[in-house]
């Protein structure tokens, strides 16, 4: 039995338009989504209407879901401590409403356990330094970032309005009563703010006309000042303090390279000293390593193979005469990121089906001292890694795997003791031993072997029938996916369902060479390695097609519906959220910001006939085929600027023109959110709750 939809969708009208391309003119009815905004926001209004009419249908609610969700952890969660000057800051989160005050105390001699902080703020000792629900310019946007100057008594913070990614900077006095003096410092910003040690000078990026500025604010001038800028918005320009807390680096991305300096103050103003640089098929990230005497080294990672870091060395700056290599991963490895002490680097590493810190120290023979800190495979998660004082060897990680809450832990690198410093709080009702994580292999048509991740309650695999799975993936951009805890999968796995993973090749789970084996003109592979995945989990019995359900987001939503247009019978239900569908078109046209990490990741179809051909063979929106596709729901962002609405608006016109489907697409719009998701948390718990009401609608009947 299925679940038929009685009401009728919106048809979005027809325009004729074509597109210029290497094969000629390709027509596209639709492509007026893309500049008539007006017209496209009524038709968007008439999909949300249509999704709330058929979502009402279903027999469990997405209301029924939220709740359970919002009762699946503890009301009030508090996040690990840690110290910032003679600060102690921690945030607290009000999981129902997804409010979240950060708080600070002063500091004590060490860190405090979660009785303690509870203690101080009952003592009057705890101050608020932010809420997210009292941010200007207006209640609601999301809090992009923050950091408090040396003195402890400002605090600048990014607030994201409408899920845009354009962050308002404001600052605010904490010496006075909270939220009397948020001085707004300027719009359009990008990621990322650091406070100089001067305790003068903020330091961010922000957009303008030609590309990026690095930006400079005196707290006593109130002046802005333009520190450097960039000539074309492709151009990649971040800021950051270094782990030492020493210097700024400045890291600037073109098409020609990268260029990293540090921040430096001379005659009252901040000039860019230059750190190195590195030609644009290096990958490079840079950090700082205080050594006695006051002065300093530049510890540089590098790799050669899009993004992936593989060499540590310690540089002798600025001739750079003297390089030293400290630790070099395997072949089938990458370097996550590194955290730097005085005596040792921790370093994260994710490759080969393992996850590993490892503890690296200076000095000669530094490969011969490392050792393994900890390590994981793929079902589960070390994440984080910062120090709380770069003197002293604490480094302080988390880890947490599919079944297993996450908790935090301190190890001391001279003495490798370590200690659970935080943990999850207890979650109501919830028995770890009830629920069985797995993992297995499937066999892809070139024989490579695709590392698959499960989980489910003990009592599904016990019954050894086929069971509704919800099969996630991305494959994309080299990341890896699964691994860590989540109870939001709760109110699914405690109805009979497996949550399971697809490492596909693009992602980042077996290291460098398995994100080469699926981007650029081998991207087709991505897609294969999902039919080899459901092909397994059918063949072994673990579910069945009209159980499965497929899911994917932004990149790994197009995985989705290029297999749904190859094969739509593979299963009974797909979401994509954020999707990126009519991928020839945008890559012929792209976006400026995000042509060159998309055309090394999808291809370039401007470069030749084999390129433009090999991506149109498999472009979601251009390869809709005349079969009967499962029930879809997909979900896009009003103010996505990565992935923009008219992706999923366009591919769900095309599918009801082109197909006589028995139930029509949800298509659900979300008005205050980008690509990241809703920026109120509230509605992130909705729009999880209607999709997991809409997978047990679907599937369920299915099974009746």
């Amino acid at each position: 039995m299925t679940l038929e939809a009685p009401l009728r969708p919106p048809i979005a009208a027809k325009k004729a338009h074509s597109h210029p391309s290497l094969r000629g003119p390709r027509p596209d009815p639709w492509a007026w989504m893309e500049s008539e905004e007006a017209e496209l926001a009524e038709y968007l209004q008439q999909e949300n209407a249509f999704a709330s009419e058929l979502i009402a249908t279903f027999p469990e609610t997405p209301e029924r879901f939220a709740a359970e969700l919002q009762s699946a952890v503890p009301p009030i969660t508090t996040s690990p401590p840690s110290r910032e000057g003679r600060w102690v800051y921690y945030s607290r989160t009000d999981v129902r409403t997804g409010r979240t005050v950060h708080c600070r105390q002063p500091w004590r001699g060490r860190l405090p356990t979660a009785e303690q902080i509870d203690a101080g703020r009952d003592e009057g000792t705890e101050q608020e330094v932010l809420d997210t629900e009292a941010l200007p310019p207006a209640p609601g946007g999301r809090l992009g970032g923050w950091q408090v100057d040396p003195t402890g008594r400002l605090v600048a913070y990014l607030v994201d309005p409408d899920g845009g990614e354009r962050y308002a900077l404001f600052v605010r006095d904490l010496d006075g009563s909270v939220g009397s003096d948020d001085r707004p410092v300027a719009y359009d910003c990008m990621p990322g703010l650091v406070w100089h040690t001067d305790a003068e000078h903020l330091v961010f990026v922000s957009r303008h006309r030609q590309g990026k500025q690095l930006t400079s604010w005196s707290r006593l001038s109130a002046t802005v000042e333009t520190v450097a800028t960039t000539s074309a918005h492709a151009d990649r320009l971040s800021v950051r303090l270094s782990n030492d807390r020493l210097q700024i680096i400045v890291t600037h991305q073109t098409s020609t390279g990268t260029t990293v300096s540090s921040l430096a103050r001379r005659h009252g103003r901040l000039l860019l000293r230059p750190v190195g640089g590195w030609p644009p098929d290096i990958a490079v990230e840079v950090e700082h390593h205080a050594t006695d005497g006051g002065g300093g080294d530049w510890i540089v990672a590098s790799g050669p193979r899009g993004g992936h870091l593989e060499l540590i060395e310690r540089t002798d700056l600025p001739d750079q005469h003297r390089t030293s290599p400290m630790f070099r991963c395997r072949a089938d490895e990458s370097i996550d990121g590194f955290r730097v002490f005085r005596d040792f680097l921790a370093v994260s590493v994710t490759g080969a089906g393992c996850r590993r810190i490892l503890s690296v120290p200076f000095g000669p023979g530094a490969e011969a001292g490392t050792h393994v800190v900890d390590q994981s495979s793929l079902t589960s998660w070390i994440f984080g890694g910062r120090s709380v004082e770069h003197e002293r060897p604490l480094l302080t990680y988390g880890r947490c795997s599919l079944t297993e809450p996450p908790r935090s832990v301190q190890i001391d690198l001279h003495t490798r003791d370590r200690r659970t410093v935080d943990g999850f709080a207890s979650l109501p009702g919830y028995l770890q031993d009830d629920y069985l994580e797995a993992s297995l292999e499937a066999r892809a048509d070139d024989g490579e072997s695709v590392p698959i991740t499960l989980v489910c309650r003990r009592s599904v695999r016990d019954r050894g029938d086929p069971a509704p799975c919800l099969l996630n993936v991305y494959g994309s951009y080299g990341a890896s996916i699964g691994g860590a805890f989540s109870p939001s999968r709760l109110p699914l796995l405690d109805r009979g369902w497996i949550w399971a993973y697809a490492h596909v090749r693009g992602g980042g789970e077996r290291g460098p060479a398995w994100h080469h084996a699926g981007r650029g003109l081998a991207k087709p592979r991505s897609i294969g390695d999902l039919a080899a995945v459901i092909g397994k989990l059918v063949s072994e019995g673990i579910t069945s097609s009209d159980l499965l359900a497929l899911r994917g987001r932004s990149a790994g939503a197009t995985l989705v519906a290029a297999t749904l247009n190859d094969s739509p019978g593979r299963c009974g239900a797909a979401v994509l959220e954020f999707p990126y569908l009519d991928c020839l078109s945008s890559l012929e046209r792209p976006d400026p910001r995000y042509a060159v990490a998309d055309w090394r990741e999808f291809g370039n179809p401007n470069a030749g006939l084999q390129s433009h051909d090999r991506i149109a063979s498999w472009s979601p929106y251009d390869n809709i085929t005349r079969h009967r596709y499962p029930a879809i729901y997909i979900c896009a962002a009003l103010n996505d600027e990565r992935t923009p609405p008219w992706h999923a608006a366009k591919w769900v016109a095309r599918l009801r023109d082109q197909v006589a489907t028995h139930q029509s697409p949800v298509l659900r719009v979300v008005g205050s959110a980008g690509h990241l998701g809703p920026v109120v948390p509230a509605d992130s718990v909705r729009l999880e709750a209607e999709i997991q009401a809409f997978l047990a609608g679907h599937i369920r009947r299915g099974t009746e």
